[in-house]
């Protein structure tokens, strides 16, 4: 335990130095920087999508970047559902904010 928390920079070793087990170490660290429940990654992924814009871009450079963005977002944030029907209906809902977002964003 002591060769483990010797090895973390101090700002992470504070943060998990009063529990008891590696096993809890290991645990707490995952879920701080494992990146699916990592918020950060959420905010920096949602302001990129609000921000870009085609530019000096091929339209198809553009769309996929979005698109990239988009599946980063599913990534970092999943909807999870008991059932596929519920992810059709998510997908049915987000593609229209997703169109538009794209269309708002590009030079005519």
């Amino acid at each position: 335990m002591v060769w483990l928390l010797g090895s973390m920079e101090p700002s992470v070793r504070e943060q998990v130095e009063n529990l008891q087990t590696p096993a809890e170490v290991w645990k707490e660290i995952g879920k701080q920087f494992s990146g699916k429940t990592n918020k950060m990654q959420i905010t920096r992924v949602l302001h990129e999508m609000r921000n870009l814009k085609q530019g000096q871009r091929f339209i198809t450079e553009y769309a996929g970047e979005l698109k990239r963005l988009y599946r980063d977002l599913e990534f970092f944030h999943p909807f999870k559902c008991d059932d596929h029907s519920g992810m059709i209906r998510l997908r049915e809902w987000f593609q229209p904010i997703l169109v538009q977002t794209f269309f708002e964003r590009i030079k005519f």
